[in-house]
């Protein structure tokens, strides 16, 4: 008699970890720490590699077949990063989150809150196509945009039709549509809560009041409040320029604030002329700004405005008290 002997291969695919999930600095980049296991089968080989499953950004693995490697990132965002096992007839995988944050946040007053973005989302991914087009200055300050940029600031507040948005816009290289303002919906179509300050074209429903075509430098007191109420879930900087892609503005100083205290609305003297345009001193903590001063009056005033302020803010604080 003949017996047939047939043996089976009772192999299983490995077991993988990816490690833990991680929040990490843009400089920093992430260690990361996977865990395989294999049974030897079918060959007693096993093969494994990192990848990126989703993120903003570019990442650069130290050695992407090591299961302890390290990854590097082009800026901040959310990424996924997955660690594949082959045993050369199975495979498995696992994943694992990385948080990637700018090591200098850019700061934003919130209704008196200051608050630390430490992210710059993409906003309208095909719009944004200069992804690292953008920088903050080392306090914080200020945030530079270049190329053809379109960013998102993750800021969450409820807006009421009195909230305000103290923003200085600098369109240091004129593009095509330069504009700040709010998202809720995360619809770059939805125009009707931004403000047009700078540009050669004009941005279909974006509000155009502060719109002026020179690249100046200007504190815009933003009446937010009457383009959208309720709940944002964050601040839009547009700096659009499809053909040439040069265009540079800076956005500083950002407050989102309820008016409060006094207010004077004066006429400004300059040359032995009287200005037609007003601007209104407000009292907002300690700060005296300038309100809705469409035109350049105050740019180009002399240093004497500095004095005229200290006078109004003295005044207001007389009425507050």
């Amino acid at each position: 008699d003949t017996i047939e002997i047939t043996v089976v291969d009772d192999n299983s695919a490995p077991s993988v970890d990816a490690g833990a999930d991680q929040e990490v600095t843009l400089s920093q980049g992430a260690s990361l720490d996977g865990t395989v296991s294999d049974d030897g089968l079918p060959d007693d080989t096993l093969t494994t590699f990192w990848s990126k499953d989703s993120g903003p950004g570019t990442v650069s693995f130290g050695d992407a077949n090591a299961t302890d490697t390290t990854a590097t990132f082009t800026h901040a965002g959310t990424y996924v990063l997955e660690l594949v096992a082959d045993d050369g007839a199975l495979q498995s995988s696992d994943a694992v989150t990385i948080i990637v944050t700018d090591a200098t946040p850019l700061e934003v007053a919130v209704f008196g809150v200051a608050t630390s973005v430490s992210t710059v989302e993409s906003y309208a991914d095909t719009q944004d196509e200069d992804v690292d087009g953008y920088a903050i200055s080392a306090d914080g300050s200020t945030i530079t945009l270049s190329g053809n940029t379109w960013k998102r600031l993750p800021v969450a507040a409820t807006l009421t039709a009195t909230t305000r948005m103290r923003v200085t816009v600098h369109a240091t290289t004129v593009g095509e549509i330069q504009a700040v303002g709010v998202d809720d919906d995360d619809d770059f179509s939805d125009a009707t809560t931004s403000f047009q300050f700078d540009g050669s074209d004009s941005w279909g429903d974006a509000d155009q009041r502060f719109h002026q075509e020179d690249g100046g430098e200007r504190t815009l007191d933003l009446p937010i409040g009457a383009l959208f109420t309720g709940q944002i879930t964050g601040i839009v900087l547009i700096n659009d320029d499809d053909d040439a892609k040069a265009a540079v503005m800076t956005v500083s100083d950002i407050v989102i604030y309820e008016p409060g205290g006094r207010s004077i609305r004066i006429q400004v003297a300059q040359d032995g002329e009287v200005q037609t345009t007003t601007i209104e001193a407000t009292q907002d903590g300690d700060a005296v700004y300038s309100e809705e001063a469409t035109e350049h009056l105050i740019e180009d005033l002399d240093e004497s405005l500095d004095a005229v302020l200290d006078i109004i803010a003295g005044v207001i604080a007389g009425f507050a008290g």
